[in-house]
């Protein structure tokens, strides 16, 4: 790394002998000039120099060597333009560029991800983040028809559904899971995931992968996952979708946008969808309903404003999974029996606002002030698997558990473009505080034996034929356990991206230097109170306090030896506070703490048609936790993970899309006092693969007809942590038949699991008692799935 350093440092200064490069500056909007498109791409056809525009459409693309250029100008919903300009060598051209509406065809797919937003908390060009960053854009969630998280995520390497033990998919990252209340962001902002339907206006989905502290404070290692949602057009647009399916399912969408009237340059946004699904597993069904509205506009030329909003109700029947009376598992489950309770709904509510202030302080720099609150209720009736008795039934017990969580967020950014002589600087300066409150309470039947207190069993059910036997009554449960605190994750952090143009002699193009920092401090405090025992805490009064400054630095190396081609090569760290588990005495643990280091190679192919990204890790957990058979968590773990990646998206024909993906992984625990050195990190295949392609017919009678069709393919892996327990591998091939009629409507046909293979998404092994022979618990794959869906838009 030092070797590194050194070498782009001699870069750097060699670089005042080069001429001065030049700037391009000017405004995008609608043809009548009035409606500025933000988010607009300007790009100088041939090379890799491009932005974005901002709120107000005006952009800056600076380090251009003078001459003439082609400059493209695209947004979604407009006619691409382009405009020839040429750029004096050390001046500034400026150009105006009026698109012309050209409202897209249903179904048209756009793909579009050459930027994002979540590794540097501003949009930025792919290329020049020194870290893996993959994006699933809108067109392609779209063409998959995907309605949750972890469908989604197959698009990207390095992610695996780890276990749907509850109704969201309990993702792993790189190896390491992550955490339900902190890898997850909404816009860059921290939020619960403890529903895993993919929202309605979520537009794509970026994930940042390794440790990312340096932007977020607290954070798991494997990465954050960041649902960007949709913001308002500045053309009206109504449009209404439609879903029926296998299983009873049904879904109604609808999305409207545009200028709102009698309101200068204010613009809105409303999106709800309401989703009745039926499962494969007996008696589990699932119910949502959610609304988002968004309005944004402008106050003169330099501030916009953003404010938006999200509630969402959402209900699903615990599944338990099945059992199986067996020292091993078999390849699949039966898919039907269920030994669960139907009364045992999960409820989960979700109230979001947030706002966001943009203001142009001139010559390319900018403030962005971001204020939030949400508000989460995790409602969870649990029905719990204990053992298998002697006479072939399974006992059970029950448990109701209250989470709240109370977010309060606020955030101040300044960034822009500085330079000096001919190093050009992209600077930020950011300051954010976050307040998380938690609240949980639980009850459940108690009985009593000696000077101990344990949970009541449920009436037990024939591991052959399980039938319901109810839910206890409110009467007959207990208040065993309640909790309140709360936590701060206050932090100042910077960025720096040097860039230089790299002198002739060395093939020319463009070096880049990034390092950033932040200083954390991340505070909590809380009461428990618990007449049981549980998995997290002992029984009595326990009161925890946490306290942790961190200072979490990242270096980066970019290399552009040629126009949409980049090598890079970064060491970054994270850190991560332990809150809920404690030790047998009732005392906190120790942060677990991240490294990485990272090199590899990305590239625009095609003209930019294709993006591919390759990279291989070294990823270190220290801290890590592990528990003893029947007894607490001890924390004396040390974890690996160390790969190869490769992405692959776009669109390298007219009419044809691929998504491919690909990661071979190593994940194993190094140092421990319970588990054995060696041991595999639950969840994590060794290989796993995604490859997906839709092609729609251009021309002909048959115009506007799409097929598509993919494979995800994921390796056997274990379900424990003491590897006493392997999950087989499987593949899925899905299909799908669209055909759009026109621009006004849409129709898709989507298979999914065509070929109808069993298998296993996660499995478990529940501990001995007594005589009873072993017993595996675990969760079946979704079998062949039909859906039709109809769009029309108008």
């Amino acid at each position: 790394m030092r070797a590194a350093l050194l070498a782009c440092a001699l870069l750097l200064g060699a670089a005042g002998a080069v001429a001065q490069p030049g700037t391009l500056a000017g405004r995008v909007t609608a043809t009548d000039g009035a409606a500025a498109l933000a988010g607009a791409s300007v790009r100088l056809r041939g090379t890799a120099l491009g932005t974005a525009a901002d709120s107000d459409g005006r952009f800056e693309i600076t380090g251009i060597p003078g001459g003439d250029y082609e400059v493209v100008v695209s947004s979604v919903g407009f006619r691409t333009a382009t405009r020839t300009i040429a750029v004096p060598t050390g001046g500034r051209a400026e150009i105006e560029v009026a698109l012309e509406e050209e409202p897209l065809a249903a179904g048209e797919v756009v793909v579009a991800a050459r930027r994002a937003q979540t590794a540097t908390k501003s949009d930025a060009p792919v290329l020049l983040i020194p870290q893996s960053v993959a994006v699933v854009p809108a067109a392609v969630l779209e063409a998959q028809g995907a309605r949750d998280v972890g469908r989604a995520l197959r698009n990207v390497s390095g992610v695996a559904v780890a276990s749907r033990e509850q109704p969201f998919a309990e993702l792993v990252l790189r190896g390491f899971k992550a955490d339900p209340s902190g890898s997850f962001r909404r816009n860059g902002v921290e939020v619960a995931h403890y529903h895993d339907a993919l929202r309605a206006n979520v537009e794509r989905v970026e994930v940042l992968k390794g440790p990312a502290s340096v932007l977020y404070g607290r954070i798991e290692p494997g990465g954050v996952v960041n649902f960007v949602t949709a913001r308002p057009l500045a053309v009206r647009r109504y449009e209404a979708e439609g879903e029926g399916g296998s299983y009873g399912t049904a879904r109604a969408r609808t999305d409207a946008t545009g200028p709102v009237p009698f309101a200068r340059d204010v613009r809105y946004r409303l999106i709800g969808s309401i989703e009745r699904a039926g499962s494969f597993r007996d008696e589990v069904a699932s119910s949502s309903a959610f609304a988002a509205p968004v309005l944004a506009g402008g106050l003169g030329r330099r501030v916009t404003w953003t404010v938006e909003g999200e509630v969402e109700r959402a209900e699903a029947v615990m599944d338990p999974g099945i059992v199986v009376a067996d020292s091993t598992l078999p390849d699949a489950f039966e898919r039907a029996p269920f030994y669960g309770e139907p009364e045992a709904t999960h409820l989960f509510r979700t109230l979001f606002g947030m706002s966001t202030v943009e203001v142009a302080l001139g010559r390319g720099w900018g403030l962005r002030q971001t204020a939030s609150a949400g508000r989460y209720t995790r409602d969870r009736p649990l029905v719990r698997i204990d053992s298998l008795l002697v006479e072939g039934r399974v006992a059970r017990s029950f448990r109701r558990e209250v989470s709240r969580y109370r977010y309060l967020q606020a955030e101040s950014v300044v960034a822009g473009r500085l330079r000096t002589g001919a190093l050009d600087h992209h600077l930020a300066l950011g300051v954010e505080v976050n307040r998380l409150g938690i609240a949980l309470s639980g009850e459940a039947p108690l009985v009593s034996e000696g000077d101990t207190v344990r949970f009541a069993a449920l009436a037990p059910v024939p591991i052959d034929a399980p039938t319901s036997t109810g839910l206890p009554p409110a009467a007959e449960r207990v208040e065993y356990v309640r909790a309140d605190g709360v936590g701060w994750n206050v932090g100042a952090y910077a960025q720096h991206r040097l860039t230089a143009p790299l002198p002739r002699t060395l093939g020319g193009g463009q070096a880049h230097l990034v390092l950033a920092g932040r200083l954390s401090r991340v505070t909590a405090e809380a009461e428990w109170f618990a007449l049981a025992r549980t998995e997290d805490t002992p029984a009595g009064l326990n009161r925890r306090e946490v306290a942790v400054t961190a200072l979490t630095p990242s270096v980066g190396i970019v290399v552009e030896p040629r126009p949409g081609v980049s090598l890079y090569a970064s060491y970054v760290r994270s850190f991560n506070p332990i809150f809920q588990q404690v030790d047998a005495q009732g005392r906190p643990f120790e942060p677990t703490r991240g490294e990485q280091v990272e090199a590899g190679a990305k590239a625009e192919l095609l003209g930019g048609r294709l993006t591919a990204t390759l990279a291989a890790f070294h990823l270190v957990k220290r801290g890590a936790l592990s528990r003893e058979p029947g007894g607490f968590y001890v924390q004396t773990g040390a974890q690996r993970s160390r790969g190869v990646e490769a992405d692959v998206l776009g669109e390298p024909l007219p009419g044809l899309t691929v998504v491919g993906a690909l990661t071979l992984l190593d994940a194993v625990v190094t140092e421990d006092e319970v588990i054995a050195a060696g041991n595999r990190l639950p969840g994590a295949a060794r290989v796993s693969g995604r490859l997906w392609a839709e092609y729609r017919l251009q021309e002909g009678l048959l115009a506007g007809l799409a097929l598509s069709g993919g494979v995800y393919a994921l390796g056997s892996r274990f379900g424990t942590l003491r590897n006493d327990l392997e999950v087989p591998g499987y593949a899925i091939v899905d299909f799908g038949l669209a055909y759009a009629a026109g621009e006004r409507a849409h129709l898709r046909l989507s298979v999914e699991n065509a070929l109808d293979a069993d298998y296993v998404v996660s499995a478990a092994r529940l501990p001995e008692t007594g005589e009873s022979p072993p017993l595996v618990n675990g969760w079946p794959g979704v079998p062949r799935t039909i859906r039709l869906t109809a769009t029309v838009r108008r």
